[in-house]
Parts: structure tokens; sequence; C-alpha cells
């Protein structure tokens, strides 16, 4: 890849790196998971078409699961989704959600003891429909026993105007441990 990294002094969205062809990657600060029951990642720049979120031995207070939510300039959008996710472990779980992109389902696979490493990606499919893909995988490496599971995800979100937010939230109890960090491409 070519291109010229500009400075990322002054900026509070990170370090972007200009693409031949007049695109270019956005490398956003890394945000700590260590309160709180959600991240949040907002003004998302207008045009941008690729997101990697990265998620480093994300761990928390209680048994949850883990959503993803998207949204506008009209907030996070709660309907609609087409969304499922599965576990694999000792046994295979399939949970398929409508209010969000499921990524941890059921809150025996995203407990106290579980370290969520790996990558969330979202696509944009249309940009005049604003539709949405949403896959990716999280390796949930068990502190305390050898019990480790893969939770596999994807789905789909048409939203009403441009993307400029992304979510994680969990269903209880609070973030305590790692970090996410969010990369985008696109239009600078």
């Amino acid at each position: 890849m070519t291109g010229i990294i500009a400075s990322n002094a002054g900026r509070s969205s990170g370090l972007v790196k200009a693409i031949a062809g007049g695109d270019s990657w956005t490398y956003n600060s890394e945000v700590a998971t260590t309160s709180g029951t959600s991240v949040e990642f907002t003004s998302i720049s207008s045009g941008v078409r690729h997101i990697w979120i990265t998620f480093r031995a994300v761990g928390n207070t209680e048994d949850a699961s883990l959503n993803c939510a998207i949204g506008d300039s009209g907030g996070y959008e709660t309907s609609a989704y087409r969304s499922l996710s599965a576990v694999t472990s000792e046994d295979d779980i399939f949970q398929d959600v409508t209010d969000g992109f499921v990524l941890v389902g059921r809150d025996t696979r995203f407990d106290t003891n579980i370290r969520l490493t790996g990558m969330v990606e979202l696509i944009r499919n249309d940009s005049s429909t604003h539709q949405w893909t949403c896959w990716g995988q999280l390796h949930g490496h068990h502190q305390t026993g050898s019990s480790d599971n893969l939770n596999g995800f994807s789905g789909t979100k048409t939203l009403s105007a441009e993307l400029d937010r992304v979510k994680f939230e969990i269903s209880a109890g609070a973030y305590d441990t790692g970090s996410i960090i969010m990369h985008s491409e696109g239009s600078p």
C-alpha cells in the first residue's frame, strides 16, 4: 500500500493515511474497556465504507451478551437488524436478534472469566441505501479453565442516512479489562 501518513497533531479522530486514488485510512485512538457498559465511536467521517474494530482481551464483571449497534445523525438504530451468531466450544449455540448485531449472544459465553480478542468488520454494501454488513470472530479465552470458545457472527442493517456512529454494548455488569480500537477507510 502506498500513501502518505498525515500528522496526528490536533486530530481527535486519529491518524490519517492517504491512499492512491483519493481514499484514506483513519487509525482511531485505542479505547480502554475498563468501565461502563458501552464503548462508542462517534463522529465517523462521511464517506466511510469499511470499518475494522479490534478487540484486545476485553472482559466484564458479570455474565453478559455483547451487541454492536450502528447509527446515523438521528442516533443509534434499534430495530430491523438481521443478525446471527454462533458459538463453538463444548456445545453449539445459535442466536438470532433484530435489535443490534449480536456478537456474543448468550450470557454464559461472555462470563466474568472470558477475555474476548478478535476482529469485527463493517462493510458498506450500498451507499444509496446505506446498507451495512457486519461480520467477524471473537475468541473467548477462559482465564481460569480450559473451555475457550469461538464466537462467529454476521448480519446486515440498512440505515436511514449516512453511518456516523458505532457502539459496543454489554447486557449486564461493566467492562473491566482490555481495549477496543477502530480503523476506517473511505473518502478523505
